[in-house]
């Protein structure tokens, strides 16, 4: 595999070489100079042609090219007294030799706070995603084989975004646990909880994943958190109906025990009967803690039931033709107007469950901005750093008239500078669809397809109102402060 100056600059990390017992003065032509001038003048490479030459240069080569920041450290003998080196862990500081103790320090400074992170194409590596490309490079070494970074970053992606897509939906399932007691007594009582726990998750996400460029892990994700929530809400359904029943069979049970006694079995039964149900039923609709299941459960109760009312009914001989009649219509148009109250609690909870989909899906595409974002910025700044670099190495190979070095720092100057500009307007251009809200249409048709899967035919509906939505919220955010006279749209 041939490896490219810009493909080795967004995966190699910084190169610090440290020499110890170094005795030599640092000093060039009588001049004092820098450690890190004394490492750039041991990578200057021979003019000339030749095996030896060759040899001399290609680690060199290899060294400038590969490696976009370059430092060295040199540190003295840390002691002179020969018995101390058998045990210098142990040695305190004040035995150490002075000139030792501030190179260490300025070494620790450096590794501690001025070095800059790990990162591959823009995005910082924490220990476990440097540690598994390391022993990814190292086993491939030993095989006798040639690490392909690719395929090393692929892999290694793959398994910390699983990582994070499995950590990101166990915090959202303890979370809901422990948030939310069932039955909730609102529609919306539970959606709260979710989008919290959602939005935890998906930045739990963000900040783990890496490379998830084509929102393949993300989708899955989302699709495990909608599982789980949809869940929950049959949970909370379930849990609603028993605790309705539960209160329906208590408040109706001196009414049960009427009729098992035959107490309505008798002239005018049926008026008392529905005096006594209508007591009860009043009772249940005053009564708290049924959730959000309360119009369903009665609906089913009153047709459970209105086999036992007609009996009475039907037995009742002080009733004329026409109270019978309007008894039965009275009896129909109940039960109907409890079966539109059950279906409006229905196109309630299903409303609800669309609006949350939009809230999440509103949330990713925002997450999922202010990383590109940052993953933007971070990459810009590499490569800047890295300019600077190639440019004073430029001049250095200009003093020394090694016009092979020239010209290819000139190629890869001219491939930095275009690669800044282009990350810079493609930040800008991010930038600028989360101000006006316009790019997000083609956000969503790159990762949209299970968002319009998820939501539903009604998807397509929905598009637009994300769009507004999610124009509002990033002009508020990006800009730190609301637009004169903008209000916030609604998301129906």
């Amino acid at each position: 595999m041939i490896i490219t100056m810009s493909a080795s600059w967004s995966v190699f990390p910084s190169f610090v070489w440290v020499l110890r017992d170094f005795t030599l003065e640092l000093e060039k032509d009588g001049k004092e100079i820098t450690a890190d001038e004394y490492l750039m003048d041991a990578l200057k490479l021979k003019r000339g042609t030749g095996k030896r030459v060759n040899d001399y240069n290609l680690p060199r080569e290899c060294i400038s090219n590969f490696f976009k920041e370059k430092r060295c450290f040199v540190f003295s003998r840390p002691v002179e007294k020969r018995e101390l080196f058998s045990h210098l862990e142990t040695v305190p500081d004040s035995q150490l030799e002075v000139d030792f103790v501030q190179q260490a320090q300025l070494f620790y400074d450096y590794i501690c706070t001025s070095s800059n992170p790990k990162s591959v194409m823009g995005r910082h590596l924490n220990g476990s995603m440097f540690c598994r490309l390391v022993e990814t490079y190292v086993d491939t070494i030993q095989s006798g084989n040639i690490p392909c970074m690719e395929r090393a970053i692929d892999a290694m992606a793959k398994i910390e975004n699983t990582k994070a897509v499995q950590a990101a939906l166990d915090h959202y399932k303890t979370r809901m646990q422990a948030s939310v007691q069932l039955p909730t007594n609102f529609v919306d009582e539970l959606s709260r909880v979710h989008l919290t726990c959602d939005r935890e998750a998906i930045e739990i996400f963000m900040f783990m994943s890496i490379l998830d460029e084509k929102q393949e892990s993300q989708k899955k994700l989302q699709d495990y958190i909608e599982e789980e929530y949809e869940k929950f809400c049959d949970l909370n359904r379930r849990a609603s109906k028993e605790k309705c029943c539960h209160i329906l069979t208590e408040l109706t049970a001196p009414l049960s025990q009427s009729m098992a006694e035959g107490m309505y079995n008798k002239p005018g039964g049926y008026q008392e009967y529905i005096r006594d149900r209508e007591r009860a039923l009043l009772q249940y609709r005053q009564a708290s803690g049924k959730g959000i299941m309360a119009e369903d459960a009665l609906g089913d109760f009153l047709r459970e039931r209105d086999s036992e009312a007609e009996a009475i009914l039907a037995s009742d001989k002080a009733l004329t033709e026409a109270e019978r009649k309007r008894a039965e219509e009275e009896r129909t148009a109940e039960i109907s107007e409890q079966k539109a109250r059950a279906a409006e609690e229905e196109r309630m909870r299903q409303e609800q469950v669309q609006q949350d989909q939009l809230e999440s899906y509103q949330r990713n595409l925002e997450l999922l901005q202010q990383k590109m974002l940052e993953e933007k910025k971070n990459l810009i700044a590499e490569n800047e750093r890295l300019l600077e670099q190639k440019l004073q190495e430029q001049e250095r190979a200009v003093k020394d008239e090694l016009e092979k070095v020239v010209k290819s720092r000139e190629q890869e100057i001219r491939e930095l500078r275009e690669q800044i500009e282009r990350d810079r307007n493609e930040r800008s251009q991010i930038q600028q669809e989360g101000n006006d809200g316009t790019g997000f249409l083609q956000v969503l048709k790159g990762i949209g397809s299970f968002i319009i899967e998820g939501i539903g035919k009604v998807g397509q509906n929905l598009i637009p109102a994300i769009s507004e939505a999610l124009s509002y919220r990033l002009t508020k955010k990006i800009r730190g402060k609301p637009s004169n006279g903008l209000q916030e749209p609604p998301v129906d």
